[in-house]
């Protein structure tokens, strides 16, 4: 048996809420394939040449984040785009060589569907609507969204009005009542409901808690 050698090295983690700003940037995860792979390995290996661009973006991140100065975040979140559109070119390199049909179709399928939500989550919420629209059965939708991303269509549509609400407890001065409204849900006690089996917490207490 051979020696085991330790693994070295960085995590970076960060929350939709801190990337996803503005809604200008909601299509920003849509275009970044290498968070909805659906075959072939979890890792991205490097050659030199890549390794020299991404590697000073990880250090100017700890740095920033280290020191944390006037308007950090706005700086990491700024870093934190440039380090993704990075990744992404490399990725689209590497997928050009070594992606297979049934791979690009399911990565494709997947992103027309996030895409679809973006836009249609407040009026559109049934996984049959969009298979439709798709042009494919919900079964395979089904699948497919799963292998991608590890949740149901169901799941990621919830996941997009739970973005929504967010944004607007946080950045405006609406009632819980009003955002429901304002999310398709006619009974402000079910809103209320379904933000907390989601959130955790209720809404009153988010916003609270944001404040």
């Amino acid at each position: 048996m051979g020696t085991t050698v330790p693994i070295e090295g960085d995590i970076l983690i960060f929350t939709d809420d801190f990337l996803l700003l503005a809604p200008a940037d909601y299509m920003v995860l849509d275009e970044l394939s290498f968070f909805h792979t659906v075959e072939g390995r979890p890792t991205l290996q490097l050659n030199e040449i890549e390794r020299l661009q991404i590697s000073p973006l990880f250090q100017a991140i700890a740095e920033e984040f280290k020191a944390y100065n006037f308007r950090a975040a706005s700086v990491l979140r700024a870093y934190l785009h440039i380090l993704l559109v990075q990744i992404q070119r490399i990725c689209a390199t590497q997928e050009a060589k070594a992606e297979n049909e049934q791979g690009k179709l399911a990565q494709k399928l997947t992103r027309q569907f996030k895409q679809l939500i973006t836009k249609q989550f407040v009026t559109r919420r049934s996984v049959q609507g969009y298979a439709d629209q798709l042009g494919v059965s919900v079964n395979h939708l089904n699948k497919t969204l799963k292998a991608a991303t590890g949740y149901t269509p169901g799941q990621l549509i919830r996941q997009e009005v739970v973005l929504e609400a967010k944004r607007l407890f946080r950045h405006t001065d609406l009632t819980a009542t009003e955002i429901g409204y304002r999310l398709a849900f006619d009974d402000p006690s079910y809103f209320g409901r379904f933000f907390k089996r989601e959130v955790g917490v209720s809404p009153g207490q988010f916003r609270h808690d944001m404040q």
